[in-house]
């Protein structure tokens, strides 16, 4: 729903816990609770899938371009310190299946906490207001994903939704 409700409706549900979704009795899933809801009618902004494409890829410089023109740099950092932060982000993205659990989360957290840099880091990012319910929709995703402790074909559902993630075809052909 992250990837392809954007594109099929104009619409991101932005508050997701387990609470907010029922297994129906055919086995799809269903969205309650639209009290926070995104609108998006050209889906997610290609300029954040661009950034996220970027950060999957560990492409640091273009990466850094467009979070400085979106507004997401509020200070002096290294383009390799901010790919590095971001970093757990692009994990699902970098392999065809990428499975979710626990332990995979916990170790994103201990390595923002345990690294030195990455306060010096997160000092140096902000999130612009026009990109917020995306972002945090995003980590609500990643965390629900892990907390079911599954495997999830992300990179390919990214290309078929997100406008601006799959690479130009002129750059997959190389």
């Amino acid at each position: 729903t992250l990837f392809s409700s954007p594109a099929r409706v104009g619409l991101l549900h932005a508050d997701p816990h387990p609470g907010n979704f029922l297994t129906l009795p055919d086995d799809r899933l269903a969205m309650i609770d639209y009290g926070a809801v995104a609108t998006l009618p050209g889906g997610v902004p290609p300029v954040l899938t661009t950034i996220l494409r970027h950060v999957a890829d560990g492409e640091p410089e273009p990466m850094m371009r467009l979070l400085r023109a979106e507004g997401f740099i509020a200070g002096d950092v290294a383009a390799e310190d901010v790919l590095g932060y971001l970093g757990g982000v692009g994990d699902p993205l970098r392999v065809e299946r990428f499975h979710f659990d626990r332990a995979w989360m916990r170790g994103q957290g201990a390595r923002i906490v345990r690294d030195k840099g990455t306060k010096r880091t997160g000092r140096a990012l902000t999130l612009p207001a026009r990109h917020l319910l995306v972002v945090r929709v995003l980590s609500g995703w990643m965390n629900i994903l892990a907390q079911v402790d599954c495997t999830v074909a992300v990179r390919g559902l990214a290309e078929r939704w997100l406008p601006g993630f799959a690479p130009p075809a002129t750059a997959r052909l190389r």
